[in-house]
């Protein structure tokens, strides 16, 4: 305390009345002090007088409680928190700053606030208990929660709730777990706790969503949707939805049709429309690869029966006949045979094809055609049998691209059924076998092995079959032996562009055969067209047809009483030896013995016709039919037989002419030795 001053007032205070309290130096130092006498020590500042009216009337001893005023407060006075400056008190809980900052946020506030001012997160903080934020919360750190986050209320309606920004391109929201068990984890639920479930509740939504096509605006693109079918069943469906301008479309909708049973509707109308089947496809269907069906396929109702397939009505499909196991074409007329397996799943198709064809109500005026598709064929130890008319078997490119091919020797095709086409069907070496007498055949470029076309297979019983009256009609065809009704039977079609070999055509070495049918440009081994070794006959048409010895006809006793046209043949043909050859000739060629050869009888018209020694009634024969421009050998033209017919510019190659008998005639006639003979 600085030096206090004596102003003469110990009379004012006497006893032993102390004035006790503290003060501090101009250092700032605080000292006690203790007065015994006021009148020692009284500030010379001090309103004397004032203090003698403070002081009068307090008793000796006494303490003093009361105080005439505070901070211009009188009478009984509380201090509180308004009575410290704030802008000169130094040591105080609240900055100006913080009190500045605080008067920002009064009011009813809008929008975002933004925290960071407030809330120093540039370093780990820790928060502890329950804490509830009433407005939106940025986050310039990251911020690590040890618990669970509650964000707004079941009462707050503001959107969005989370809110999640991000300028990168990866794991924007990342959930994980460390759980190895076999439970799921992390899990994303969205719950929709609103009270009982109805009918067309749409429970949660994932939407994706960038600016339209102007950049003005956000629009959702794609969407995956969480929906109610019907409640009272529990019964829901998950859909995803794409956008097409400004039309949704629900492309795929995943349902639970059953408490067991899910399905799936793809294109469907409308957001709730359930599917009527395991797999509803609303629309077209379009297959790359193969499809594997383990159940039935139903058409109206129906699962078909078997060899059906489904088939367009115009406005829905319906099951209807055709072959199995692959068929894929069938009109109302037709039945195409896929052949895309192996060779036995082939035959069995091509059974199966003919088997619905006679379904099909075939007639002369709705004809069947099952169509064969490029392919073998092995129908075992059988045969194709074609016993139905008006059924058709026709290969896919007219070529003979249908083979039946099993090494059973029995195992071709047999054809019972008379009106019936058939064309571009190989049976190898095995008989492609048809009946007897079946005059509306019709087989086009076909082929088979011996015994083919309506002949003899020449086998011991009872695997054995006899030749047959040979009347279709046959065009570039192929056989091996005694095809075309040989081996005993007769060829009564027409025949074009066909080839058998050695006794085809009518023809037989027993004898009794006939070939009476047309004959275009076909060829054969010997003893064809009727020919053979005893007693066959060719009268037929015959043009452009070629054969080997003892054809047309030929061999011992023969008739050759057909009208034949360029016709070639060998040795004892067109009648020979002892064979008549009663027929019309026009430019036809023979070996020896041909055109009735030795003790044969050559009456009928022959122009422009060649053979070699005993021919055209040769030795000891009968020439007496007429001839123009001929030439035969040594002993032709009735040698040491009669000549009896009339000959015009005929030739001998060897020899001279028989004298003429029974008004035969020879004009301009050279004989072997170049010799003119006219004879009348």
């Amino acid at each position: 305390m600085s030096k206090i001053k004596n102003y003469g007032l110990d009379s004012l205070l006497t006893g032993t009345e102390k004035l006790i309290g503290s003060d501090s130096d101009s250092s700032g130092t605080t000292k006690n002090y203790s007065i015994n006498s006021i009148s020692d020590y009284i500030y010379t500042d001090l309103d004397i007088g004032s203090i003698e009216n403070k002081l009068a009337g307090i008793e000796s001893g006494a303490q003093v409680n009361t105080v005439d005023s505070v901070n211009t407060q009188t009478g009984d006075v509380v201090l509180d928190a308004d009575d410290i400056n704030d802008a000169t008190t130094t040591n105080k809980f609240t900055s100006q700053s913080d009190i500045d900052r605080l008067a920002n946020t009064s009011g009813t506030n809008t929008g975002d606030q933004d925290l960071s001012n407030y809330v120093d997160l540039t370093t780990n903080q820790t928060i502890v208990g329950l804490k509830t934020f009433t407005q939106d919360v940025n986050m310039s750190q990251d911020l690590s929660v040890g618990s669970q986050i509650t964000v707004g209320s079941l009462s707050n309606s503001q959107n969005p709730a989370i809110y999640a920004k991000t300028s990168n391109t990866s794991e924007n929201i990342l959930l994980e777990s460390s759980d190895t068990g076999a439970g799921s984890a992390p899990d994303l639920v969205l719950y929709r706790n609103a009270g009982i479930p109805e009918d067309q509740d749409t429970l949660g939504v994932v939407e994706f969503k960038t600016n339209n096509i102007n950049g003005n605006s956000s629009f959702v693109w794609n969407g995956i949707y969480s929906r109610v079918i019907d409640a009272s069943l529990q019964q829901s469906a998950l859909t995803l939805t794409a956008f097409h301008g400004s039309s949704s479309v629900v492309g795929l909708g995943v349902h639970s049709t059953s408490p067991s049973q899910g399905s799936v509707i793809i294109n469907s109308p409308s957001e709730f429309a359930t599917p009527n089947y395991t797999l509803d496809i609303r629309g077209d269907i379009g297959v790359a690869n193969d499809i594997t069906i383990e159940g039935g396929i139903y058409a109206d109702n129906s699962l078909g029966t078997s060899g059906q397939i489904l088939s367009s009505t115009g406005t829905g499909i319906e099951w209807v006949n055709s072959t199995g196991g692959g068929a894929g074409l069938e009109g109302t007329q037709y039945i195409y045979v896929q052949a895309d397996g192996t060779d036995t799943e082939n035959a069995t198709e091509l059974q199966s094809a003919y088997n619905t064809a006679k379904t099909m109500s075939p007639s002369a005026t709705n004809r069947i055609t099952v169509v064969a598709g490029i392919g073998n064929y092995d129908f075992g130890s059988s045969s194709f049998d074609m016993d139905t008319e008006y059924i058709d078997l026709v290969s896919l490119d007219g070529n003979r691209s249908v083979v039946f091919n099993s090494s059973n020797s029995g195992a071709g095709i047999f054809v019972s059924a008379n009106d019936v086409f058939i064309k571009g069907v190989d049976t190898q070496s095995k008989p492609f076998r048809i009946g007897d007498n079946l005059n509306l055949l019709k087989i086009e470029n076909c082929k088979g092995g011996s015994a083919s076309f309506g002949g003899q297979n020449n086998v011991p019983p009872p695997n054995s079959f006899s030749a047959v009256n040979i009347s279709g009609t046959f065009t570039n065809c192929e056989g091996g032996l005694r095809s075309f009704g040989g081996g005993g039977g007769t060829a009564s079609g027409t025949f074009i562009d066909c080839i058998g070999e050695n006794q085809s055509f009518g023809s037989s070495d027993s004898g009794n055969t006939l070939a009476s049918g047309v004959f275009e440009n076909c060829k054969a081994g010997k003893n064809s067209f009727g020919g053979g070794l005893n007693s066959n006959e060719a009268s037929g048409t015959f043009t452009n047809c070629k054969a080997g010895s003892t054809s047309f006809g030929g061999s011992f006793s023969g008739i050759a009483s057909g009208n034949f046209t360029n016709c070639e043949s060998g040795f004892d043909s067109f009648g020979g030896d002892s064979g008549t050859a009663s027929g019309t000739f026009e430019n036809c060629q023979g070996g020896d013995g041909s055109f009735a050869g030795a003790f044969g009888t050559a009456s009928g018209i022959f122009n422009n016709c060649i053979a070699n020694t005993n021919s055209f009634g040769g030795d000891f024969g009968t020439t007496s039919g007429t001839f123009n421009n001929c030439q035969g050998g040594d002993g032709s033209f009735g040698n040491r037989g009669t000549l009896s017919g009339k000959l015009y510019y005929c030739r001998l190659t060897l020899g001279t002419f028989e004298t003429i008998s029974g008004g035969g005639v020879t004009v301009l006639c050279i004989d072997g030795n170049n010799q003119i003979n006219s004879q009348n």
